[in-house]
Formats: structure tokens, C-alpha cells, sequence
């Protein structure tokens, strides 16, 4: 069996196969300014330190979309306490792809995930088991050079 993750943000849509059994997620975020009470209200308290150290715009946006593929992997989605799963980084490189883990419930699990900074976006995929660092099956990445859209709102002035 295999399983397949998907999201979408600005137009550009992403989609993550595992080959075996074992549940996957995938978040794709904008790289953008996050007010200091959106930490607040959905970080831990490690989190919300981690977001202080180097560039908070993007360690903020990492930590959001690795909690919204670790909630993915639990079925979830956003419907449980985003503080109940807490992300933990293995440093900020961003280039390539970089391992983080997940955890669940205060140690009740541990998830495992990788990120990458793509120009204006960041991709998480997160694991309920170890797995290696993606590949794209496009060389290089259709992300690499991604602009960000929002052709939904191309539809709103023709509403009015």
C-alpha cells in the first residue's frame, strides 16, 4: 500500500507519496509576517522561544506548517489543540532539506519530518516513521522558482 499527502497555498499545490503504509503529511505555507499573538495562541512555550532565534518570519511559518503535517499524519487537522503537538528543529539551513521531529502529546508519539525553503514558501512532510528526505520527481522543483498567486480572489471584482 501506499499513501499520498497533498496541500495547496497561493496557487501552487504539492503532493507527497509514500511508498508503504506508514501515515504522511504535507503543509505548504508562505513565508510572511506573523503577529506575536498568533504564536502566542497556537506555540508552545519552546516554540515560541525557538521563533525568537534568526528569522522569525520563517521559523514561525516552518514551526505552523510542520504542526499542520504532524496534524495531518494524526487525522486531525485543526481540529485538536495545535499546542499538543510541539516541533522541534535541527537547526535552520533552508536550502536543502532539513530534518525536524514532532511531539505528540508530550512524548506520547514522535513524529519525523523534513523542510525546505522554497524562495517564497516552505514545504513540511512529516512522518509516524523515520523516512529520508524527500525527492521530487522534477528536476529542479517546479518550487524552486514559484511565484506566489491568488487567483481566488481574481473572481471577487467580477462579483461586485
Amino acid at each position: 500500500p501506499h499513501v499520498i499527502a497533498m496541500t495547496d497555498r497561493a496557487d501552487w499545490a504539492v503532493a507527497a507519496l509514500r511508498l508503504g503504509p506508514e501515515r504522511i503529511g504535507c503543509d505548504l505555507e508562505l513565508v510572511e509576517p506573523r503577529s506575536r499573538r498568533f504564536v502566542h495562541d497556537y506555540f508552545t512555550p519552546h516554540e515560541i522561544h525557538t521563533v525568537t532565534i534568526g528569522d522569525q518570519d520563517l521559523v514561525a511559518n516552518l514551526i505552523w506548517s510542520a504542526k499542520e503535517s504532524s496534524l495531518k499524519v494524526l487525522r486531525t487537522g485543526l481540529r485538536r489543540d495545535t499546542r499538543t503537538v510541539e516541533v522541534h528543529l535541527d537547526g535552520v539551513v533552508g536550502d536543502e532539506w532539513s530534518p525536524f521531529s514532532v511531539d505528540v502529546d508530550r512524548g506520547s508519539a514522535l513524529h519525523h519530518g523534513w523542510w525546505r525553503r522554497f524562495g517564497d514558501f516552505v514545504l513540511t512532510i512529516a512522518a509516524e516513521v523515520p523516512v529520508e528526505a524527500p525527492i521530487s520527481l522534477e528536476k529542479p522543483p517546479p518550487l524552486a522558482s514559484a511565484v506566489p498567486g491568488h487567483a481566488w480572489m481574481d473572481g471577487l471584482d467580477a462579483a461586485k
